[in-house]
């Protein structure tokens, strides 16, 4: 979210996607808060601009408006007669976290291993085969049940959040009607899609990167399911 300050336009201007790029455009304005930029006067094309847009702007009276562009376009005004233009004490935007957390297991044949994952913070109980949504933490697919031909894996489980949020993955062999199997490759990453910076397992993620651990717990062979476990690998995300 922006912050533009002494940008002065009829508000009949801004109720427009062309409204918005074409009076931005060219306008020198000074930027108290935007998401991967420093204060400092500068330029913009609002088009640009990723997310939702905060600025103020004079209506057909010249009265000060807060104008905020949301991410589907739409525009919503609202008139507040204590904003004074340049006012300093206007306080910059506040970010919260955004983020991506994904589990991947993969392996060859058709073995009855399960992927299991867990909101440890919510506590709403693991997701796996027979729970496969739970607490923002989503299963693709059952791959191989009881050694069938299909469907096929990898399984995954992911989950994109705006809050912190503590995690457990793990998984295991459900059946023995195939040789205990180890997986080819285990993976869990956070990936950072926010705008303010975050910390994974201690490990400080800017906007954009991305933590990978190929460390997953194993709940063991022929368990006939293990959604209690309770020695799942965590993922702890944070404030930086």
């Amino acid at each position: 979210m922006t912050i533009h300050q002494g940008i002065r336009r009829d508000m009949t201007d801004v109720s427009n996607d062309y409204g918005q790029a074409h009076y931005a455009q060219n306008v020198r304005f000074r930027i108290l808060g935007e998401a991967g930029r420093r204060p400092g006067i500068g330029k913009s094309t609002m088009a640009k601009l990723d997310g939702p847009v905060v600025l103020i702007a004079g209506g057909i009276f010249n009265e000060p408006y807060i104008v905020q562009i949301q991410d589907n376009g739409t525009v919503t005004t609202t008139r507040n007669p204590a904003i004074i233009w340049g006012d300093p004490r206007i306080p910059p935007p506040v970010f919260g976290p955004a983020y991506l957390v994904t589990a991947t297991l993969t392996w060859a044949g058709n073995a009855d291993l399960d992927l299991y994952g867990e909101n440890t913070t919510l506590g709403g109980g693991a997701v796996y085969y027979s729970n496969m949504t739970t607490d923002g933490l989503a299963l693709n697919v059952d791959a191989h049940p009881v050694c069938a031909a299909g469907p096929d894996g990898p399984e995954i489980i992911t989950g994109t959040f705006t809050a912190y949020n503590n995690f457990a993955f793990w998984y295991d062999q459900y059946s023995s009607c195939s040789a205990e199997t180890a997986p080819s490759s285990t993976v869990i990453t956070v990936r950072n899609v926010g705008a303010i910076n975050v910390r994974a397992n201690g490990n400080l993620l800017l906007p954009g990167q991305v933590y990978t651990t190929n460390t997953m717990a194993y709940a063991g062979y022929n368990t006939g399911g293990s959604s209690a476990f309770g020695a799942g690998t965590i993922i702890s995300v944070t404030a930086a």
